[in-house]
């Protein structure tokens, strides 16, 4: 995860100067990796946003020496201040929001004027995401609608799909 956040925000600091984001949310923050880069990065604060308790808990460990906030919750429902971020991030997110439409309102209501908005979205055909899903493991799952792809899944796994669509 601090792998995966150091080159999302060494792509973002070849587009913008990091040294004047005073506030960063990375909404689906995971185990904090990009929250921890952005301080690393010289962000002035950052803030994790996650719906998942477990990888919020795993977050805290991973961010005990810097001076993150961590919260949990649903970036459609969390009550955050309009205009409060001048970067906000979601990286492999977009595709398990309720709604991507309410997603893309919802970022541009919490950036700040002139914010900037950092949205990693998986390519559902790339062959490798097609042989071996990242979400599920499960060959050609990224092919499919919602509901087939849920079927396809508990049927071979039991579980539940945590995937919308692919966008």
């Amino acid at each position: 995860t601090n792998m995966s956040g150091t080159r999302a925000i060494d792509y973002i600091a070849k587009h913008i100067d990091l040294s004047t984001v005073k506030a960063g949310l990375d909404v689906g923050s995971g185990y904090g990796g990009l929250v921890k880069a952005m301080l690393d990065r010289g962000c002035a604060s950052a803030t994790g946003l996650e719906l998942m308790p477990i990888l919020d808990k795993l977050a805290r460990l991973n961010l005990a020496n810097h001076a993150a906030t961590l919260t949990v919750g649903d970036f459609l429902k969390e009550d955050l201040p309009a205009a409060s971020f001048d970067l906000v991030t979601m990286t492999d997110v977009i595709e398990h929001v309720a709604s991507a439409e309410e997603a893309m309102e919802r970022t541009a209501k919490v950036l700040r004027p002139g914010g900037y908005a950092y949205i990693k979205v998986p390519n559902y055909r790339y062959i490798d995401h097609v042989r071996e899903d990242a979400h599920t493991g499960l060959f050609g799952i990224t092919l499919l609608r919602h509901d087939p792809a849920a079927a396809y899944l508990h049927a071979v796994k039991k579980t539940k799909y945590s995937v919308g669509d692919y966008h």
